[in-house]
């Protein structure tokens, strides 16, 4: 398929109102926001990492290097007796004192979605930036928290709705972060079928990631 077959497309599929834009890390890195390794090297050393002995600090960049970020993450709360709640705690607080929304919207993309017809957004992203720009009286929500009718929201034509898929900074209890609370998320049968009603009647547009990402090969695989 040659490029401009692939745009044309594409833009029926958006015209047709059944493009959802995806929305990895690599939007928020223009507001001051770390991406997941810098995220996870940050809190292995305020958690004491650099403390112990053995060169736990080492494995741990050596993981992050291959975008295993659960590797990482399991060193942080095996080696430094860490709890889930802790790894929470320190990303929702993380995140939302890193946000710098003095950005000129020539350098980043937010308001440039804000601007398209889209009425559904799904983001692994923890932070509310994109609500920022959007306008909508529905706050963002959690996927695996919507207890109305899927089918009805998914084939609204005018309501803007952003679906977090791993949690947001609003609830630190929500973060998925490690593999323990991935495979929690992605074995419940509710979130399996919430999320299953998007992917199998709409077409995901993924912008801000890295494929070499596991989380998002992980996505794709399921």
């Amino acid at each position: 398929m040659s490029n401009k077959t692939f745009i044309n497309e594409l833009k029926d599929i958006y015209e047709d109102g059944y493009l959802v834009p995806f929305i990895g890390a690599g939007l928020s890195i223009p507001f001051s926001v770390p991406d997941w390794g810098n995220l996870i090297r940050n809190c292995a050393i305020e958690m004491g990492i650099k403390e112990i002995e053995l060169p736990l600090l080492e494995m741990v960049e050596h993981n992050l290097e291959k975008y295993d970020y659960w590797e990482a993450v399991r060193l942080i709360k095996n080696y430094l007796n860490r709890s889930e709640e802790d790894i929470q705690q320190y990303v929702a607080r993380t995140v939302n004192a890193s946000i710098n929304l003095d950005v000129d919207k020539s350098n980043h993309n937010y308001s440039d979605l804000s601007k398209m017809s889209f009425t559904s957004y799904i983001t692994t992203n923890y932070d509310h930036i994109l609500s920022e720009f959007l306008m909508s009286n529905f706050i963002p929500i959690n996927l695996k928290d919507i207890n109305s009718n899927i089918q009805n929201i998914v084939n609204s034509k005018s309501e803007k709705r952003i679906f977090h898929l791993h949690g947001h900074i609003s609830d630190s209890s929500s973060i998925v972060l490690s593999h323990d609370k991935y495979m929690e998320l992605y074995n419940d049968d509710k979130y399996k079928i919430l999320f299953s009603t998007f992917t199998n009647t709409k077409t995901f547009l993924f912008i801000g990631f890295s494929f070499n990402d596991i989380f998002i090969q992980k996505i794709i695989k399921e």
